[in-house]
């Protein structure tokens, strides 16, 4: 018969692995609500080159990050990568390639602004 202790390690473990399955299986939910829920805003010249003030972030892909959406965007619009640079702000707040975005509901694609 195995010691109290021995008891009390296994029932830690399962307990620490039933928080890890509850975990992964919040994460994707959250992963999945984001999927649905994300606008992408665009401005200026984005805009003109997508041809639409928005775009959807399509269920079938993971952006993890902004360097992921930055990715993605090149590849469905390879125009984009004609603009000397372009700002992402991540539920109004501008953020950079590696910043995650997370439940994001809004993205939006700032491009350079010139004038005087």
């Amino acid at each position: 018969m195995p010691s109290p202790t021995y008891r009390q390690k296994m029932n830690e473990k399962f307990l620490q692995y039933e928080l890890i399955v509850y975990l992964r299986i919040l994460i994707s939910w959250v992963c999945f609500k984001r999927k649905r829920e994300m606008n992408i805003k665009l401005f200026g010249i984005a805009r003109e080159i997508i041809g639409a003030s928005h775009i959807p972030v399509p269920d079938n892909h993971q952006l993890i990050a902004v360097a992921d959406l930055k990715s993605w965007l090149y590849v469905e619009y390879p125009t984009l990568k004609e603009l000397k640079s372009i700002a992402v702000a991540v539920d109004h707040a501008y953020a950079e390639d590696h910043e995650a975005l997370g439940a994001a509901k809004e993205v939006a694609l700032i491009p350079p602004v010139s004038g005087g």
